[in-house]
């Protein structure tokens, strides 16, 4: 399953629930949405390193957290199929900016990702580790007495 189908099925989804579920349904999924994007755009960052992609995702996520707070309030589902739709262009945007700027980079994650099982996609295990190892944070050495 490729990342940017299911980022697309995510948004979709979030629409429709809240097209069927009403105000409150809508919110709890934004919310939920804007979490695990924040979470994705985390260990994306991490694992490899990629500016634009990690931008792309961070304004996919404030985005979809403002539209917990819109459909909080109550604004029409027009204005946040816009928002949803500019959202879907600017990542995809972003990924076209970065697969020119770090081609081998973006064509190992699409090879992770296109070999990815569901499960893999959900625990984020389809996001291989290309920042060259400096992805965990270690402490200082302990101290010599």
């Amino acid at each position: 399953m490729h990342v940017f189908g299911a980022v697309i099925f995510g948004l979709l989804a979030g629409i429709v629930l809240a097209l069927i579920d009403g105000l409150l349904g809508g919110f709890a999924l934004y919310l939920v949405m804007g979490v695990l994007l924040l979470r994705f755009t985390t260990v994306l960052w991490q694992r490899t390193r990629l500016p634009v992609m990690t931008g792309g995702l961070a304004l996919a996520t404030v985005v979809v957290l403002a539209l917990a707070g819109l459909t909080f309030k109550g604004t029409s589902v027009s204005i946040q199929l816009v928002l949803v739709c500019i959202v879907v262009a600017t990542f995809r945007l972003c990924y076209a900016i970065e697969k020119r700027w770090h081609p081998d980079k973006m064509n190992e994650w699409e090879r992770a990702n296109n070999d990815a099982a569901l499960a893999d996609l959900i625990r984020l295990k389809h996001i291989p580790d290309l920042a060259g190892g400096d992805t965990q944070t270690t402490s200082p050495p302990p101290r010599q007495q």
